[in-house]
């Protein structure tokens, strides 16, 4: 039996929780950030000051002009906990089978669940919906596939507060023709690089023609990114495994934060599922890379050597948490993220590989 997924997501989360903390507020032009009016960044808008062209990220003094009326908010980090574990409260009421990927979203996987609903998806999406509204005042999009990555994307043409089924025929006739970067986990440098090949759409993405190409600037994501789109494609034979280039994984903080304590163990949890993964497929690194994403939205990326190739987690980890220490300057973090690159089979490992440079 296929697996269907949800991906669901609150809409305008820091918004809509701050219209429920001050409800004076509630249908106007409201956006959470900072009220400094020379440094202030916007860091999420609700959908009425969106309207006026308001975007995250954007300068507070910008924001104010587009809309003169738009009240700026501070972040009020205890109703966001407060509301995220609720919110995860009434999804998980429903299936353990929940990945949280952010504080305000998340996979869940309905297959067994949908016996109960007449196994209509949409029916089981409708009564999560209305559950979390009637709880928490708190509206969300469901995005409903056969796969996360097609979940994620359906939740997209979902909003606002909506459900959208992206079938399997629904895939060529809808999701062909959009840009590349629409694709979750596809950033600005990704796209760029494949722009730069002519490479614009999903269709131009899947083509047999590009496949060396796009594996060569996807590396480890290539099969994940890749396969979900091929049900209606001629040449399937794209699934067939082969060694991944990298192995890698980001995490957006709950919270920006300058807490080297907290960053750590979350990088700390993103190296332990690396090597568990490099284990997995018996592979070997002698490479490692670490991402850093700050609160505005720059982005910087170190890589360093191993001095020989390893897969334990007490020679990697080091490493990485050396880098990071050395590197980070107490600036805000929103993500963080780390790479395992220039990837060999174990078996190809031997007194060679093991030397020390």
């Amino acid at each position: 039996m296929n697996k269907i997924f949800f991906h669901i997501d609150i809409d305008a989360f820091f918004a809509s929780v701050a219209e429920i903390v001050f409800p004076k507020y509630k249908n106007q032009p409201l956006a959470v950030g900072s009220l400094n009016s020379r440094t202030g960044i916007i860091s999420s808008p609700n959908y009425i000051a969106r309207s006026f062209g308001i975007k995250a990220a954007m300068p507070s003094f910008l924001a104010m002009k587009l809309c003169p009326k738009l009240i700026i908010v501070e972040h009020t980090g205890w109703a966001y906990e407060r509301y995220s574990k609720q919110f995860f409260s009434i999804i998980k009421s429903y299936t353990n089978n929940c990945e949280i990927t952010s504080i305000d979203e998340c996979f869940i996987d309905v297959t067994d669940l949908l016996k109960d609903h007449h196994n209509n998806p949409k029916l089981l999406a409708i009564k999560i919906q209305k559950h979390i509204y009637n709880s928490l005042d708190l509206k969300v999009s469901i995005g409903i596939a056969k796969s996360k990555l097609l979940a994620k994307m359906a939740t997209e043409l979902a909003k606002l507060n909506g459900i959208f089924i992206l079938d399997t025929d629904d895939i060529k006739p809808i999701m062909y023709n959009k840009d590349v970067a629409t694709i979750p986990y596809i950033g600005p440098k990704t796209a760029s690089l494949l722009y730069e090949q002519n490479i614009k759409t999903i269709k131009d993405l899947v083509n047999e023609q590009n496949q060396s190409i796009v594996q060569d600037i996807l590396g480890a994501s290539y099969y994940s990114t890749i396969n979900p789109f091929l049900a209606h494609y001629e040449n399937n034979d794209l699934t067939v495994n082969r060694v991944a280039k990298s192995i890698g994984r980001s995490t957006t903080l709950a919270f920006d934060s300058n807490d080297e304590t907290t960053i750590v163990k979350e990088l700390k949890v993103l190296i332990k599922d690396c090597i568990k993964r490099l284990k997995k497929a018996h592979l070997w690194t002698n490479n490692i890379s670490l991402t850093i994403k700050y609160d505005d939205f720059k982005t910087k990326t170190k890589s360093q050597n191993l001095r020989f190739f390893s897969n334990d987690y007490d020679v990697i980890a080091n490493k990485i948490l050396k880098l990071f220490r050395n590197w980070y300057d107490g600036e805000w973090v929103r993500l963080i993220g780390i790479s395992l690159n220039n990837l060999i089979d174990e078996s190809l490992v031997n007194e060679q590989f093991l030397l020390f440079d």
